[in-house]
């Protein structure tokens, strides 16, 4: 346990050295190499400083509110999937991740892949004195996260 959060600590380290100068794409394709919950492996939705890597300080505010939220009333608040699945659930497999930019102001990447079908995520990204960092997530049906995370219980 010790060695593993070690390791998780390395990461957000340099992964936050390196995410300053990363392009959208790659920043993406960082977040997905860390996070993979069908494989037990995620981001720490309750540590700021690893969400501070890939989300804007605001989403990272709204993050963590909901994550406040479901310690205290020990069920789920607002955010009830994985959003950058856009799912609940996974399949053993992810394959074909590819990136596309779809729009330049506001800069918006599309995130395509298939785990249990194809699915496209678009990414809002925004520049900001770190880097571009993610600045809300937009699933194929239903609000975008930052709708999701700003809606009353």
């Amino acid at each position: 346990m010790r060695i593993w959060g070690t390791v998780c600590a390395a990461l957000i380290f340099c992964g936050s050295a390196v995410a300053s100068e990363q392009t959208p794409e790659a920043l993406l394709a960082s977040l997905y190499q860390v996070h993979q919950p069908w494989k037990d492996q995620s981001i720490d939705f309750e540590n700021r400083q690893q969400l501070n890597v890939w989300f804007t300080a605001e989403l990272t505010d709204l993050i963590l509110h909901d994550e406040q939220c479901k310690r205290e009333r020990q069920e789920l608040c607002n955010l009830e999937s994985d959003p950058m699945f856009c799912a609940q659930d996974f399949g053993e497999t992810f394959e074909q991740l590819a990136f596309s930019r779809i729009s330049i102001q506001p800069l918006l990447v599309e995130a395509s892949f298939i785990n249990i079908g194809r699915m496209k995520v678009v990414y809002v990204f925004k520049q900001t004195r770190k880097g571009w960092r993610i600045d809300d997530i937009r699933c194929p049906e239903g609000p975008s996260l930052r709708a999701i995370l700003t809606s009353p219980l």
